[in-house]
Order: structure tokens, then sequence, then C-alpha cells
């Protein structure tokens, strides 16, 4: 072996050990016990297969004894039925976009590798999906070599909270299969593993032996698919007892694995999430991107005549979010702020206007709305039980009714912030999370408005009359 060939051996090794799936270890040790126990459980997927030398999940029995779990595998019979659907293509299922930054792997020629991917597309490592969707990934192997082989052990690891397996199928080698292979799911440590003994030695390039089905269950910005390699138990490919991966020294080396996203099903939810991945908090829930503006009314404004702004919520990061309060300060000098509470949930004292906007915002909590015209002062507050009740709306929540006392070359509404416990000033919040712009910024993902007031003509001419 060459110099060049032996680094490159190494590297590849070196890389499949720090891909292997960190959950597999946790989970493993949450169990208390080693080695994969799905003939110990009830696996929750039935991985079926072809008519023509598939594999059929093992559904229990076992008797635990790790040093003849092999022997035992191979004499227990399997019946095989069809998989459903087994050419049927994911429509919604595409690479991964620019968002989230495109990875296209890259092999060496003269290496022997197990490698992972999505179904027809054996150059990615990366997938999108849409959630409750179905996709198939391929087990391939890069054999440029076509060195034989006559065993295979495929371990792969999956998270059991976002993805679940629906179907093994060995297909593409079941007519040189010897006996009955072993596939089987634990639904608790997220493993299948499928094994299997040649009737002769074969060899094959660029060729997949195994393809898995699997179901989005949970959003989530990324989920790894891995050869879930231990020390006890690992991926191999053998011919005549010898590891054909990487080098034949090291067990577990010579896989690549791949990254699995699953995105909400609206498509406006889903390109925000590429666009901005920051802001997704946990599986299912987004947190953050939403914002609030005011928008003044088209119209020039002078002395003595009544003017509008409206306050704008703009969530169509898609956030979830359940209540919101607003704190804006203005300079009562200039501004005096009307009386304006037609169809209003609150009523007293002073108001803007909320009524004509529960179209858009049926809030269920009307906490807040009060106007303290001689120290400046607005504050608004509003909470809902649905989280989703704003997702993906822009559109007002309230409007400010004012009348300028005298003319300015600029004044000012400004929303303000506080970062003490309680003080209901300005915040957009799911279940106590800040959701205005990014989560990790405090006092963002707000905009406030100048305005100029001009003079009325009609009151100079007036005096000067």
């Amino acid at each position: 072996m060459t110099r060049n060939k032996l680094f490159i051996f190494i590297l590849i090794g070196t890389l499949s050990t720090f891909l292997c799936s960190p959950v597999l270890a946790q989970n493993a040790k949450g169990g208390g016990s080693s080695g994969v126990q799905a003939k110990e459980k009830q696996p929750v997927a039935k991985p079926a297969t072809e008519s023509q030398g598939g594999a059929q999940a093992n559904r229990g029995g076992g008797n635990g004894n790790q040093e003849g779990n092999n022997s035992n595998r191979r004499r227990r019979g399997r019946s095989r039925s069809a998989e459903p659907d087994r050419d049927r293509r994911p429509t919604q299922n595409q690479p991964a976009g620019s968002g989230l930054g495109e990875f296209a792997m890259s092999i060496d020629e003269n290496s022997r590798m197990l490698v992972l991917h999505p179904e027809d597309q054996s150059d990615r490592s990366d997938l999108n999906v849409t959630i409750g969707s179905e996709f198939t990934t391929n087990v391939t192997l890069h054999n440029r070599d076509m060195a034989p082989m006559d065993q295979l052990r495929i371990l792969i690891s999956y998270e059991p909270d976002f993805l679940e397996p629906v179907s093994i199928n060995d297909s593409p080698i079941s007519d040189h299969l010897r006996g009955n292979p072993v596939a089987e799911v634990d639904p608790l440590l997220g493993i299948v593993l499928y094994e299997a003994e040649l009737a002769e030695p074969l060899a094959i390039n660029d060729a997949p032996l195994l393809k898995v089905r699997w179901k989005a269950k949970q959003i989530t910005f990324g989920t790894r698919l891995d050869f879930g390699n231990r020390e006890d138990l690992f991926t191999t490919v053998n011919s005549g007892g010898v590891d054909l991966l990487g080098q034949s020294d090291t067990p577990g080396d010579g896989t690549l694995n791949m990254n699995v996203t699953i995105l909400p099903q609206d498509p406006k939810e889903a390109e925000a999430m590429l666009s901005d991945p920051r802001i997704y908090d946990s599986p299912g829930g987004k947190i953050g991107g939403a914002r609030i503006f005011m928008r003044p009314e088209n119209k020039r404004i002078v002395v003595g005549e009544p003017f509008t702004i409206d306050l704008m919520l703009d969530n169509r990061a898609m956030s979830m979010l359940d209540g919101l309060s607003v704190l804006i300060e203005f300079d009562p000098e200039v501004i005096s702020i009307l009386d304006e509470d037609w169809d209003n949930w609150i009523t007293r004292e002073k108001n803007i206007l909320d009524g004509p906007f529960r179209e858009d915002f049926p809030w269920d909590f009307h906490i807040a709305n009060t106007v303290y015209s001689t120290r400046g002062y607005i504050t608004y507050r509003v909470g809902t039980g649905d989280g989703e009740l704003t997702r993906g709306k822009l559109a007002p929540f309230a409007q400010i009714h004012a009348v300028a006392k005298k003319p300015t070359a600029g004044t000012a509404f400004v929303f303000k912030f506080s970062k003490r416990p309680r003080s209901h000033a300005t915040e957009a919040t799911f279940i106590g999370h800040d959701v205005l712009g990014a989560p990790d910024i405090f006092g963002d993902g707000t905009k406030g408005v100048i305005i100029t007031v001009h003079p009325n003509m009609d009151d100079r001419r007036a005096n000067a009359k």
C-alpha cells in the first residue's frame, strides 16, 4: 500500500469515528446493558422486504445470550412479504437548499466505503423532507477494485423522536443470500440492524446493498442517520472474515453518514425555517423572528388635524406567540392622544382602538389598554391560549388616533423596553420566551416612527386677518 493510500484510509477511519452518533452511546448507557437488544423489545416498525430473499423484522423472542446471537439469528426462519409502495417516490423530498448549505460527497476512488445517502442521489449526504412524509435512504458500497464480499452487517442509528423506520428492502442482493437474513429494529435505542450471509462471494461497486424507508415525525433543523458503530457491534462488510471497509484492522471505519432536515408542511413556514434557522428553538416550535412596527397614516400631518398610526404585527416568520405587550412613549407637549374605543374590549379611561382588528387577531385575553396623556405613555397588553394564532400574519393589531398641538421638525413614537421582571414593557413572547427578532438579542424586532408636524395654514391666515 502506498503512503498516500495509507494516509487516506487513516483519515477516513478518523472521520467515521467522529461521525458516530452520540445519542446511540447515551441510550445504551441508559438502557443498562450492552449490545443491541432488539430481540428483547417489540419493534415499532415491521420492516418489509421483497418476496425474493427479503428480510423480515424480528418481532420478539431471543434469550439475551450475546455470544449466541449470530447463530441464533441465522437459524430462525423468516417469512417474507412484499414491501408496500416500495417504488413510490416522495414528491416533497428534496436536497437541502442554499439556506442550509449544500454538501456533496467526494469519495476517494480507491477506498472501500459504505455510504448512507438519499435514494437516487448518491453524491449527497443531506436531505430536506416535510413532516409526516416518507423517504428512502440507500446503503451503497463503494468498491472500485471489486473485492468480493461474503458477509455483511449494517447497523444504522437514528433519533426516535424525529424518525421512524417503515421498511427494510434488501432486494438489490436478495438473489445472492444464503438462508434467511436478519432485520431488527430497536425503537428505544434507535437502531436498525441487518445481517446476512451470501451464498457465494459477490463483487459489486457503487450499487446499493440495502434500502431503508423512513417516516419524518417532528420538525428539526437536523437529525443524523449514522452507521452507529459500537465497540461490541459495528457495521462491516467481510470477505473470509476480513473487514473490507476502510482499514481491515480498524472495526467500524470506512463509513459515511447523512443528515436529514424535517421541514413544516406549510411552504411559507418551511421557507422561513430555511432562511433563518437560528430562531428554531425546539422541535416543532419556532421561536423568534416576529416584528412590531408603526405605520403612520399616509397624509401630511398638520397642527389640529387628527391622524392615525397603525400598530403592526408581522409574524410571517411563523413564530409561536402567545403574549403581546407594548409600551409606547410620545411627547405630550406636542401630541395629544384621542380616546377611540369603538368595539373595544377595554373602554375604561382613554384607549387606543383595537375593536376592528379582532378578526385578524382574536385575542383570548385583553389585559391593558390605557393612554397616560400627561406622562406621555401608552400601555397595551393582550394574550392568547393558541400559540399559532398570529403565525403567517401581517396586519394591524391596534391603532393610535392623535392630534398635534404644535409644529415640529420631528417628534417620535418609541417602543420602550425593560429588563425588569413584570415591567410590562414592549415584548412578544411564547411561554415566556422572547420571540421579537432574534431571541438572544434584547430590544430588537421593533421600529417606531418620527413624524413631522406642519403648521396649520388656515390658522395662520386667520391670525393674519
